[in-house]
């Protein structure tokens, strides 16, 4: 004879408040930026390393200034390819976490109106509380 477990119903996800409009925007900027970074990184670990093959960044304009950037090769690299797919990580799960919480209604407030919002319900639950009704 098998005990089955009760019923539970899995506890409710944290809907997180949007992003303010400065931070969606920092957010939307982290997203080019780390996949720059990503590439760079990315081509210094593979191209930059056989002069042979890199012959031309010397010809270009920005030939000087890419090579001092892959002059610490292990160190830089590492920071421009892990650093560029993380910000883009972190970039992609913060605007969809903006987007999901726009798209479940929850808008966002200041924190003057936010505390203005809690008042006028402390308010409510207050005057509920004296009549003896609950509030609903």
């Amino acid at each position: 004879m098998a005990i089955e477990p009760a019923a539970v119903p899995p506890p409710a996800r944290a809907v997180k408040r949007p992003l303010s409009p400065l931070k969606v925007a920092l957010y939307r900027m982290l997203f080019p930026v780390g996949f720059l970074m990503f590439a760079a990184g990315f081509a210094g670990l593979f191209v930059i390393q056989d002069p042979e093959r890199t012959w031309w960044i010397s010809q270009c304009w920005f030939g000087d200034f890419w090579r001092a950037l892959h002059a610490f090769n292990p160190v830089c690299n590492g920071f421009f390819f892990n650093g560029g797919w993380i910000a883009m990580l972190v970039s992609a799960t913060s605007l969809r976490d903006h987007r999901h919480s726009l798209k479940n209604g929850i808008e966002f407030m200041d924190a003057a109106t936010l505390r203005r919002e809690i008042a006028k319900q402390d308010a409510a639950n207050n005057a509920a509380a004296k009549t003896g009704k609950k509030r609903r």
